[in-house]
């Protein structure tokens, strides 16, 4: 339209006219592209979950004890509700971990991708969980003076809900296993959080009221703190802290009569000095771990094993008319393959687990596959087979090479002792531990006294990337393989462990750990004798030298 105005106006001047005044007109800018309205928060958290659960039925192994049937119906509902729900970023971080641990496997958790902080906060006490059976009792097992709570104190209330409530109330923080072993969770829960999941509770304070042992009651507030060791605790295992335990006074279970006298990079030694005890040295071997976290290479994990190897061996041979040994595995939270130890603490030939791994094709991430499978020799197996179309690799446990058989037949090789072995075992005795526990039973290596080991056994775990719109906020694990023993046996991931004598922990503690060893040197003192068994006797403990535990 303006050119128009233009040749008309040079026509006109040409003319000799006046030219005419330009008509002004409006101008309409042409309306923009709608742009697509930015999806809300609730939109993205329900994109996220929908995509989560549907990688979770996909690549998740359910366990024969918590079917996928079972999860759908009763977690999935109250889970997502949780997630949609969560009012910031550190609920949402919780309501993930609770996802996990909804399926019902021993390893399984949410590793945030940038959390707040790091570390564990804790209350000024300590709980344990007596009685046994569905609905435990939890007493004070030590505190700080400031609490006004005593060792012995039984809990009747905390943060307002009543001890029967907090299973329900702790349901999603408590991971796999049978009952014992999630009542052993509650009580560290009870007491210990990841301030990556946590950190909010950071100085919050937790309403108690206890009841003595006269039957009178106490209401204290007791407040969350950074955990004094935090410093070697860089990971929370829900079952326990993760700093290695030590062997000083006070870590120390109540041993009676034993005396420490030696400790080694993952075990403490006991004996006691004189009496029938002094026939049965006690090994703690409170962890499988030699891999350091620091990074420690393949040699020094094998100069490890080989000092630790060393160390109770000459340590049992120097044992004056040696009659048996109690092996200690309450507080042994697994790590290394354990064939290692069955190499130790052996006694027969043993035919080792079978694990049963899943393959998908689409899982090509190498990073994530090794996390996984752990070797790149693995991995390359892994890829191999899916890519030929194999649904399962079936192979013998901890073997990764493509030759791999179905089943292993063990000879142990490296023996400490020739005298027989009682083990102890508890829900603190996970993974490896776990593992260890089963093959030794069914070895007949010796009796197991105690309670059920955590049942924790799955191996291999797969990081599924947790991703809200653009953001990844973590990685959340699930099995991608089954544990059993033997081809047709059972899946073994939360499946109670059969244990020869069943003591359950009890109050006062110095009770329980003088059942405990009762028990291990009466089993020791009946079992039948075999080819190079020492001749136990039966000893009785002497009450009068007991040492009560340090409250």
């Amino acid at each position: 339209m303006r050119g128009t105005l233009g040749v008309l106006a040079l026509l006109a001047l040409g003319c000799g006219g006046s030219a005419p005044a330009p008509v002004a007109e409006p101008i309409v800018a042409a309306p923009a592209p709608a742009e697509p309205a930015a999806p809300d928060e609730a939109s993205l958290r329900r994109a996220m979950l929908d995509r989560l659960l549907a990688d979770i039925r996909r690549y998740h192994v359910f366990s024969e004890h918590w079917p996928r049937e079972t999860w759908e119906s009763d977690d999935v509902p109250r889970l997502t509700r949780e997630v949609l729900d969560a009012p910031d970023s550190e609920a949402l971080s919780r309501a993930l971990l609770h996802v996990a641990h909804s399926l019902r496997d021993g390893h399984l958790t949410f590793l945030p991708a940038h959390p707040a902080s790091r570390g564990i906060i804790t209350l000024p006490l300590g709980f344990v969980a007596v009685g046994g059976g569905s609905t435990p009792r939890f007493v004070v097992d030590r505190a700080d003076p400031s609490t006004g709570l005593a060792a012995g104190d039984e809990l009747v209330t905390y943060d307002g809900r009543s001890a029967s409530e907090l299973s329900e109330r702790f349901r999603y923080d408590l991971r796999a296993g049978p009952e014992s072993v999630r009542a052993a969770q509650l009580a560290n829960v009870l007491q210990w959080r990841q301030r990556e999941h946590w950190a909010s509770l950071d100085g919050a304070a937790v309403p108690l009221v206890a009841r003595r042992a006269d039957g009178t009651t106490v209401e204290t507030t007791v407040r969350f703190a950074p955990y004094a060791g935090e410093a070697g605790a860089t990971d929370l295992d829900t079952f326990r802290v993760a700093d290695e335990p030590v062997c000083d006074e006070t870590r120390a279970r109540d041993y009676g009569p034993y005396r420490l006298v030696a400790v080694g990079a993952r075990v403490c030694l006991y004996r006691a000095s004189e009496g029938a005890f002094a026939r049965f040295p006690l090994v703690r071997h409170h962890s499988f771990a030699y891999s350091a976290r620091s990074g420690a290479d393949r040699e020094d994990q094998y100069r490890l094993l080989q000092v630790d190897h060393d160390l109770v061996r000459d340590f049992l041979a120097r044992t004056p008319r040696l009659a048996g040994v109690i092996l200690d595995l309450r507080d042994n939270a697994g790590g290394n393959n354990a064939a290692i130890f069955l190499d130790w603490y052996g006694r027969e030939p043993y035919v080792g687990g079978t694990t049963e791994i899943r393959l998908h094709p689409e899982l090509r991430d190498r990073g994530r596959l090794e996390v996984a499978l752990y070797r790149g020799s693995a991995v390359d197996e892994y890829l191999r087979r899916a890519a030929a179309g194999e649904r399962w690799w079936v192979r013998a446990d901890r073997c990764n090479t493509a030759d791999c058989p179905e089943e292993i037949r063990h000879s142990p090789a490296h023996r400490v002792t020739r005298a027989p072995i009682a083990a102890l075992v508890g829900p603190g005795c996970v993974s490896a531990c776990d593992d260890f526990a089963r093959l030794f039973a069914a070895s007949g290596a010796g009796p197991v006294i105690g309670t059920t080991p955590a049942s924790a056994l799955t191996a291999h775990r797969y990081p599924l990337e947790v991703v809200l719109g653009e953001e990844v906020l973590g990685h959340l694990l699930v099995a991608i393989s089954r544990h059993r023993f033997g081809r047709e046996g059972p899946w073994l991931e939360g499946r109670p462990h059969d244990v020869d004598r069943v003591i359950e922990p009890s109050w006062p503690l110095a009770d329980y750990e003088r059942a405990v060893r009762e028990a291990a040197l009466d089993a020791l003192s009946t079992r039948p004798r075999r080819a190079g068994d020492a001749t136990p006797r039966r000893p009785r403990e002497a009450r009068t030298r007991f040492v009560a535990p340090a409250m």
